[in-house]
């Protein structure tokens, strides 16, 4: 009879989906596998990649998309790894391929785990997720009729559904996708969802819960790649220096509002910072971002206004959240009442990177403004 085990993970100090599917998928003599999940991201892949092994003779992987968080590069990085995915589109948003179901067999055994976990990193290693294990003996009549009522209906969608199901067989593909968006793209920002926050309407503001987490591989290599690519800067010869180092970030800055009736501003000011002796009012436009390519927009409120793309890569608390491009605006007058009380001329207006920083545990950290001969920056909060 199947061994049937239980994980909480988050609650349980030990009860990680990411653990619980490494030993999946190095099931002894293992002969195929099955993993079907709403969402896929790059940072999940990563959590197993090892294990993808495309010689295994039957793989079966299907994806939802067309729900905002299934990636182009999660899909390319199971393509990396020489499978090819099935991805499921619904053609409507009222209903998503939602099922969480990972499986691996052998001629005389299989394990399968189901419940809520996705192929994220959160869903791995972070979030607050159920699922229960089955350990199966093949060999065992009730146990092998289990088997196959948990898997086959899954690996029979596309006889099914051929014209939603389909597979992945091409980087050019995925290209496709998500230029017609049906894929996310993890270099952008997904979109900010409305959230009432803890605290308001005279609700007791509660402290995020206490959860056990463990530190995603994804993650991990980013940081790695990091430390390499700083140790080899006078080899590359892309040696970063420091440009610019606010103060303590305060809500405006981060985009926070102060209350529900408040709309942030979009936009962090670039002044002194902790610079001593910064003439802030031309630094920015003539020293730090002066080879960038400005430009003015007759047409738009404010023409007198300069205005530049710069493109960077986020770290936050030590994490690459990914590259973003973001509108620089310089207001380059000098006779104004603006200049003349040395306030602020150049802002960035942080666009999709901001739900990466608009967030309450980076209060009073600083940010860093880091480039290099080539005029690449990043931008890092710590």
């Amino acid at each position: 009879m199947a061994k049937v085990t239980h994980i909480l993970q988050g609650v349980n100090d030990r009860d990680f989906h990411s653990d619980r599917l490494r030993e999946i998928l190095s099931l002894e003599g293992i002969t195929g596998f099955l993993i079907s999940v709403a969402f896929c991201r790059s940072e999940g892949v990563a959590e197993i990649e090892e294990l993808l092994d495309s010689r295994i003779p039957e793989s079966h992987i299907f994806l939802g998309i067309r729900n905002e968080i299934t990636s182009a590069q999660g899909i390319v990085s199971l393509l990396a790894k020489g499978l090819n995915p099935m991805v499921i589109d619904t053609a409507t948003p009222s209903v998503l391929f939602h099922p969480k179901l990972y499986a691996s067999w052998s001629e005389s055994a299989a394990k399968v785990m189901l419940g809520s976990a996705n192929l994220t990193a959160a869903g791995l290693t972070r979030n607050i997720e159920s699922s229960c294990i089955f350990e199966i003996d093949r060999t065992c009549e009730a146990d092998e009729k289990l088997f196959g009522e948990l898997t086959k209906s899954t690996i029979g969608l596309p006889e099914r559904f051929p014209d939603h199901v389909f597979v992945i067989d091409s980087p050019r593909q995925v290209v496709k996708l998500l230029k017609q968006g049906r894929l996310a793209d993890e270099r952008r920002a997904a979109p900010v969802r409305a959230v009432r926050a803890s605290g308001e309407e005279g609700e007791r503001k509660l402290p995020p819960i206490p959860v056990f987490r463990t530190k995603p591989k994804g993650i991990e290599r980013a940081r790695l790649q990091r430390q390499a690519r700083k140790s080899n800067q006078s080899e590359s010869n892309s040696n970063y220096v420091l440009v610019w180092k606010s103060k303590p970030l305060t809500r405006r800055s981060l985009n926070i509002p102060e209350s529900s009736d408040a709309h942030p501003t979009g936009d962090i000011n670039l002044g002194a910072g902790l610079m001593k002796g910064l003439d802030f009012r031309h630094y920015f436009r003539d020293v730090a971002f002066e080879r960038l390519h400005w430009k003015t927009d007759p047409d738009s409120q404010n023409p007198f206004l300069e205005r530049a793309d710069l493109n960077f890569e986020l770290v936050v608390k030590g994490i690459s959240e990914g590259v973003f491009t973001v509108e620089i605006t310089h207001d380059p007058r000098t006779d104004t009442r603006s200049y003349e009380q040395n306030n602020v001329m150049t802002k960035i207006k942080w666009g999709d990177a901001r739900p990466y920083i608009s967030r309450e545990d980076l209060l009073n950290r600083t940010l860093s403004i880091l480039k290099n001969d080539r005029d690449e920056f990043i931008i890092e909060i710590d």
